[in-house]
């Protein structure tokens, strides 16, 4: 690792501990504990059970655009991705472990790049969608700049997902290899993306299945947080919870720190002060909620670690 990395890993290690240490250093921690005693087994296995639900249809639809490879390969590398999310700084880096892991296997780096880019987006499409639907039908006043978020970011998901220019990137790109000659292969990796991309764009029943898929799988999460909440006595309805999560959801792609330790739990007490809950229970469910998601880490991180024990032995006895 080379001493700039070692530095920004330190500051998000930094930034994770300064925000863990402010909202621990305000909070009691017996009512934390109490929170965590009063959620019966039952309720726990059912919300591993959702998340479980939730994995499977999170690679259901990254199969959907990358149909040639098996669905429990995809679904494997889905749960290391959530490995790299939990160790590596932001969702983007499980992102990109999927797409240098298959890559490596000798596939076409630039349609693996493209499926995970749309994979992505049609799940914040999905989050801002039932994010829009939460702020329909909730009950109590939004503040205005949370609803221009909200439709600014849907029309730009859209805009990337329907109304890309795809020619006029091309003739840009053409005219910077012209120009920069030395940066020829990357260029060409840049066209051979949005050419796929523009192939894909085409498809435009696939693109609404698989946004039906993300905004499907954005609603069983908000199931899981919505029972958990709950459980410990957080009375906020569910249309309600749909902006909070798609809020919280926004502040954990900020890699600012490792895991999302410390922002989500500030998020959640942030939004969750709004509606007078304690903080002690706002920082309950994140734990709980970090948890779960650290099993299936966990799970990731050991696939991931079988992996790289077989290429190992593979490569030895080669």
């Amino acid at each position: 690792m080379s001493l700039k990395n070692k530095i920004i890993l330190f500051l998000k290690i930094s930034v994770s501990l300064v925000l863990i240490f402010f909202i621990m250093y305000r909070i009691d921690f017996n009512g934390i504990i109490h929170s965590f005693e009063i959620i019966p087994f039952s309720i726990i296995l059912f919300a591993f059970l959702l998340m479980s639900f939730s994995w499977v249809i999170y690679a259901l639809n990254w199969k959907l655009l990358l149909s040639s490879i098996p669905f429990i390969k995809l679904q494997k590398f889905t749960l290391i991705s959530g490995y790299y999310s939990l160790i590596l700084p932001g969702m983007i880096a499980g992102d990109i472990s999927r797409i240098y892991i298959l890559g490596k296997e000798g596939r076409d780096y630039e349609n693996i790049a493209v499926s995970v880019l749309i994979h992505r987006i049609s799940g914040i499409i999905g989050l801002f969608i039932i994010g829009l639907g939460g702020i329909i039908f909730s009950i109590h006043k939004i503040p205005l700049s949370v609803i221009i978020i909200f439709i600014v970011g849907f029309i730009l998901g859209l805009a990337l997902f329907f109304l890309i220019p795809f020619d006029f990137i091309c003739r840009f790109l053409n005219r910077l290899r012209n120009r920069y000659i030395k940066l020829g292969k990357i260029i060409s990796s840049l066209e051979k993306i949005i050419n796929i991309w523009k192939i894909y764009s085409r498809k435009t029943l696939l693109l609404f299945y698989s946004l039906a898929i993300g905004i499907f799988y954005q609603i069983i999460n908000v199931l899981i947080l919505f029972i958990l909440a709950q459980t410990i006595g957080i009375a906020i309805s569910y249309t309600d919870w749909c902006w909070i999560f798609t809020l919280l959801s926004f502040a954990l792609f900020l890699p600012i720190s490792i895991g999302g330790i410390g922002i989500r739990e500030v998020s959640l007490v942030g939004l969750l002060s709004l509606f007078q809950v304690p903080s002690e229970k706002a920082v309950a469910l994140s734990l709980f909620l970090f948890g779960l998601q650290s099993i299936f880490a966990l799970i990731g991180g050991f696939l991931e670690w079988t992996r790289k024990k077989t290429l190992t032995s593979n490569s030895l006895s080669s």
